[in-house]
């Protein structure tokens, strides 16, 4: 009797620990968990990482909510709840009668992009939630999920101002089109957000109306992705766009509970990998860009997040490697040295190479691939530190 109350005992512990893990898919619940232990112990370095975290979160509480009714121009559908946004390569041509159609000049961005908001907002919608629902698991301090959830009302739920789940106007080329499949990566910020929903759980200004109402819209959503014709035109790019759009569609699948469509989706993204990546690690397809070195790392960061996902279905990405060797790993290694500084790039990189999103790759390589990974991403640390990369993926030391 005492073994079998022992038992019981023990699979009541296990079950209430398993019930208060976050439900993240880019990050291990457990990691989080982890590093909300260390910040309760009094680490000091998880203190200063937590404190840096609320350093942003308190100025985010004074901000107001931004949704895609703010933009100045109306979408060509004559709905401003529709997300519009313009192609950031494409410029008027001066031969052309009205300047139309526009030319592409790649990695030059037209600073008329910015004349339309809804890129701009929703890209900082994701960081604003992002910094704090995290505050809030970490401190339990309503004040944080009041806030993330006035945002995700804002967008989302409110019927005055939610965005539509589409993105039929995203990233026009002017005098050719009034959106296009491209147009999808704007709001590759979407699964970012959407790993750090479920953090409000338990929070008395996000209830479970709330809950399902986001449910909702990203369910329409997801079918948009697949259905629409942007979508199945975004699946069949063959670069980085068509990984990012892999990253929406899995994250949503994910979100949705739909996790066995998630397994076998995965099986085939991984096809990706044969055409984007050589055997010595190189990706052709980010070569030709104008920002070959930004565009080679994007594609990676891409896949890690796919990897981490998979890893949440009990599938591993991380070691994948098709027969003639190409591998995620591979196209790491080959980049490190071009990244660091260490060789000299040989391709186009017109605009400054941003470090920091090395430093992420290498911290997430570390934990799969070995020490020597974390030993190079601390060379980087001093100027590319980023308070969530570490928070989700940096050593502890309890």
């Amino acid at each position: 009797m005492r073994k079998l109350l022992s038992a019981f005992i023990l699979v009541f512990v296990l079950s209430g620990l398993h019930a208060q893990l976050p439900g993240t898919f880019l990050v291990k619940p457990g990691r989080l968990a982890e590093v909300k232990n260390s910040y309760r112990k009094g680490n000091p370095e998880v203190n200063v990482l937590i404190g840096d975290l609320l350093i942003s979160a308190d100025k985010e509480l004074k901000l107001k909510p931004v949704s895609v009714m703010m933009k100045p121009k109306l979408p060509p559908g004559g709905n401003r709840h529709d997300y519009m946004s313009m192609a950031p390569y494409y410029w008027p041509d001066s031969t052309q009668p009205g300047y139309l159609p526009y030319v592409r000049r790649d990695g030059e961005h037209n600073p008329e992009i910015y004349t339309i908001t809804d890129h701009k907002y929703l890209q900082e919608l994701a960081e604003w939630v992002q910094d704090l629902t995290l505050a809030y698991f970490f401190t339990k301090d309503e004040k944080y999920a009041a806030k993330a959830s006035q945002f995700l009302h804002t967008w989302f739920l409110d019927t005055a101002t939610l965005m539509n789940p589409n993105l039929n106007y995203a990233q026009a080329m002017m005098g050719l089109n009034n959106g296009r499949g491209a147009g999808i990566i704007d709001a590759r910020d979407f699964p970012s957000l959407l790993n750090v929903a479920g953090l409000l759980a338990g929070s008395k200004s996000w209830t479970m109306n709330d809950e399902s109402g986001l449910r909702a819209w990203f369910e329409k959503y997801f079918t948009w992705l697949l259905e629409s014709t942007n979508g199945l035109s975004e699946h069949n790019v063959r670069n980085n766009h068509g990984t990012w759009y892999d990253l929406q569609v899995l994250s949503a699948a994910f979100y949705l509970g739909k996790t066995e469509w998630a397994k076998e989706y995965i099986n085939t993204t991984l096809l990706r990998l044969s055409v984007q990546v050589e055997p010595d690690g190189r990706q052709p397809f980010e070569l030709t860009r104008t920002n070959a070195l930004h565009y080679s790392t994007f594609n990676i960061a891409a896949w890690f997040k796919i990897a981490a996902l998979a890893e949440n279905l009990g599938m591993d990405l991380w070691n994948y490697t098709t027969p003639d060797g190409r591998s995620f790993k591979t196209a790491l290694d080959w980049l490190i040295p071009y990244g660091t500084g260490e060789k000299e790039w040989p391709y186009q990189q017109i605009s400054d190479y941003k470090k920091e999103e090395l430093y992420d790759l290498l911290l997430q390589a570390a934990i799969h691939y070995g020490a020597g990974y974390y030993g190079t991403a601390q060379k980087l640390k001093e100027d590319n530190g980023n308070v969530i990369t570490e928070i989700f993926y940096d050593r502890l030391d309890n």
